[in-house]
């Protein structure tokens, strides 16, 4: 059994209180990846990023959504880490470690709040490139969910 301690917000006559519980988890956290594509901002605008997408940075349909392979230099990126066993059945939140680093630095390292969105701009730099998110989640095999983040260039 793999269990997380959670923080559970209940309302009650618009009185917010906090719960501490400990809840059995059944997958690990999930890490996904959008960008802003100029030219593709039909629905929210974000093109979800896939590995091994399309290829070539192109941009497709796939069903009712937008899917490319990379984000380009100077795009928009949203990065999303949720768990699909607690954000869709209740209002659950937790806190896990996380490292956003880059081929020549860290950039972030420390407790996120799960769910967790954040939005980036991708720089111009290519010190940048080789970004890795990097999830320390207990029930994961290892101990972590690892992410790469594909930053490349789009066809013209």
């Amino acid at each position: 059994m793999h269990v997380r301690r959670l923080s559970v917000i209940l309302g009650a006559a618009c009185v917010p209180f906090l719960v501490s519980l400990a809840v059995q988890a059944q997958a690990p956290v999930k890490i996904k990846f959008h960008c802003k594509v100029p030219g593709y901002s039909s629905g929210s605008g974000w093109v979800r990023i896939e590995n091994g997408g399309p290829g070539g940075g192109r941009v497709v349909r796939n069903g009712n959504d937008m899917v490319t392979d990379r984000v380009a230099r100077t795009e928009k990126f949203r990065v999303s880490i949720d768990d699909p066993s607690f954000t869709k059945k209740c209002k659950c939140q937790f806190t896990l470690e996380a490292r956003v680093s880059s081929k020549n630095r860290k950039v972030f390292q420390g407790e996120l709040t799960i769910p967790f969105q954040r939005e980036f701009d991708i720089p111009d730099d290519p010190n940048f490139d080789n970004v890795l998110v990097e999830v320390f989640d207990p029930i994961a095999p290892n101990g972590v969910v690892a992410r790469r983040v594909p930053i490349g260039t789009r066809p013209k």
